[in-house]
């Protein structure tokens, strides 16, 4: 009796790969990449913000209260350096400001005003204990420059993350 893995391979022996076409994601339904593809950028191309909360600056911890001196939402480049005793309000996906190096998750801290559309406070406190880096992934973090994703034979459907990367033709 044969193994499925015998039986796939005399079935595959068969038949020989075909030439790649490049095509839209669109007219790619029902086929598999016919290539490795790689990042051609870092994915995130900045470091972010993991959490709904504020960016820091782990020299100024543990401090008992920073002034909070911006609201940086999702899809906005930071206007604004973080200066010692200061914070800025951050949401997911968010980039971080320049000198922020830690995020507090906005539960870990005494704001409470927390429904959609709140001002940020003036200033805000926090007590846990925190550590460089924490819950701000690095520019790259989901794809490094290079970085070799989604492989040959996925379908390009299947590759979500990479659809990201705005690429207008496939190879199948």
């Amino acid at each position: 009796m044969l193994t499925v893995t015998e039986a796939r391979e005399r079935i595959l022996a068969h038949f020989s790969p075909t030439a790649t076409e490049t095509v839209s994601l669109v007219a790619s339904a029902n086929r598999v990449l016919g290539v490795d593809i790689s990042a051609d950028h870092d994915y995130p191309p900045f470091d972010n913000s993991a959490v709904d909360g504020f960016a820091i600056r782990m020299e100024d911890t543990p401090a008992s209260r920073l002034r909070v001196v911006a609201d940086i939402p999702a899809g906005v480049s930071p206007a604004i350096a973080l200066k010692p005793g200061e914070a800025a309000r951050i949401m997911t996906g968010a980039q971080l400001p320049e000198g922020a190096n830690a995020v507090i998750p906005v539960e870990d801290t005494d704001f409470k005003n927390r429904q959609a559309g709140t001002a940020a406070p003036e200033t805000v406190s926090f007590e846990k204990k925190n550590e460089r880096g924490r819950k701000c992934p690095p520019a790259g973090d989901g794809h490094p420059h290079g970085g070799g994703c989604p492989p040959q034979r996925t379908h390009p459907q299947a590759a979500g993350p990479w659809v990201c990367w705005r690429r207008s033709a496939w190879q199948t």
